[in-house]
């Protein structure tokens, strides 16, 4: 009986192990850090076309000058995008929270008349954490407090 349960232990503690491996290094439905990034983005430009040829069209630019404009806005929010969308490349992230994230920002800043760095930066659903991190230093705290550990 005793190797019984000492076995069952033993493997128990190996199935939570090889879980807790596998999930970090992104082998459970995840995107890459890159993957996720292009995604958000690519929603973005949804949004942001939508958003700029709206407000484009209400001020009257037409033809070739409205498409124009669009794009150029586009452009501008893409770079800033780029910047503001701190996405870790080398992490894996899951990808329910990216879809999720990805449909807030292509329909909801569009809906509130908001461009996608703002949805992005203000919305709950685009707090993106890695997945499967078996370490954290900010464990049982807040990470976005003021009384974190400096490095």
């Amino acid at each position: 009986m005793k190797r019984k349960s000492t076995a069952i232990i033993i493997f128990l503690i190996t199935l939570m192990t090889n879980c807790l491996l596998i999930d970090a290094v992104g082998l459970t439905n995840t995107y890459s850090g890159d993957e996720a990034k292009k995604k958000i983005i690519a929603a973005a430009k949804v949004g942001d076309y939508q958003t700029a040829h709206a407000a484009f069209a209400a001020q009257g630019y037409t033809g070739s000058d409205l498409e124009t404009m669009t794009l150029l806005d586009i452009v501008l929010a893409s770079a800033i995008d780029n910047t503001v969308m701190k996405i870790d490349s080398s992490k894996y992230y899951k990808k329910l929270d990216i879809d999720t994230c990805a449909a807030w920002v292509a329909t909801v800043g569009v809906h509130l008349d908001y461009d996608s760095f703002s949805t992005y930066a203000m919305s709950p659903m685009c707090h993106l954490h890695p997945d499967g991190e078996i370490i954290d230093e900010n464990i049982g705290s807040n990470s976005n407090s003021a009384y974190r550990k400096k490095k």
